[in-house]
């Protein structure tokens, strides 16, 4: 049931969605190719991962993801989630089990496949019990639907209620210099346990690209310089902000085998 999973993966996120216009389709398939052919076997999408063209077209990321690795899919390693929905124009979180029956319908159409290999739950939905999430990612993996299932943006005691039901195969939680008080006890259990972890926003929404602006295309000026502002506030100064963010990636380097480093750039760069 535990799904082998690589120690890098390609977050595809910013190739449609949260950082401006997405990108052409042709030239993102391309990308996410270049980095298959570079080594890269483990990709990540979501159902909510869209935007929206010049042409005022909805992009989804799955499709994107979808039509890159059709002809390699046996080879690679393809998450993707649910839970998060848009409507009206505004975000909702939605954890029932039809609804994940639903979407996890609609994402395997997108992406050209009959199984996902990781089927995450976006993030907890509040009127819905984690172990009820859990038998129902049972009944998926039970029909081939599913190889592994995953849980995002959880507590450690949502991580065991749903761990209790049915086996965590991995989990995304935000952690960086700026989130790390609320997860303290959740990564303790991570660390000590067999789930693979795969931590987002590590350089923290917008911080590092202001360190490497040459390098990064996606650079956001504003998202850049609020994050700034509020370093600031809480009195961090740009060398200790230069500091901790050495420090993160010292640590994320020394994480032990089972949990993944998670880059999500949009250019295909050998190091």
């Amino acid at each position: 049931m535990r799904v082998q999973l690589p120690k890098i993966g390609l977050g595809c996120m910013g190739f449609t969605h949260a950082y401006g216009e997405p990108m052409e389709e042709k030239l993102a398939v391309e990308r996410i190719r270049a980095a298959y052919e570079m080594g890269y076997r483990f990709f990540d999408t979501a159902q909510r991962y869209t935007g929206i063209d010049h042409n005022g077209q909805i992009v989804y990321n799955e499709t994107v993801v979808g039509e890159a690795l059709k002809d390699v899919r046996q080879d690679v390693i393809i998450a993707t989630k649910c839970g998060i929905t848009m409507r009206d124009g505004q975000r909702i979180v939605d954890g029932r089990p039809e609804t994940i029956r639903v979407t996890l319908q609609e994402s395997l159409k997108r992406l050209k496949t009959d199984y996902v290999d990781i089927y995450y739950l976006h993030t907890p939905d509040p009127k819905v019990p984690m172990a009820v999430v859990a038998k129902t990612m049972k009944e998926l993996y039970d029909k081939g639907l599913i190889r592994g299932w995953g849980v995002s943006q959880v507590n450690a005691e949502q991580l065991r209620e749903a761990n209790a039901v049915f086996e965590v195969s991995a989990v995304q939680n935000r952690y960086s210099m700026m989130a790390r008080a609320s997860l303290r006890k959740c990564w303790k259990q991570l660390l000590n346990s067999r789930f693979r972890s795969m931590p987002f926003h590590r350089w923290p929404m917008g911080i590092y690209p202001v360190l490497t602006k040459p390098v990064i295309p996606s650079w956001n000026r504003e998202i850049s310089a609020q994050e700034c502002r509020n370093l600031r506030r809480r009195g961090l100064r740009p060398v200790r902000i230069c500091w901790d963010i050495w420090k993160s990636w010292l640590w994320i380097n020394k994480l032990p085998r089972h949990k993944s480093r998670w880059p999500g750039w949009k250019t295909c760069r050998s190091a």
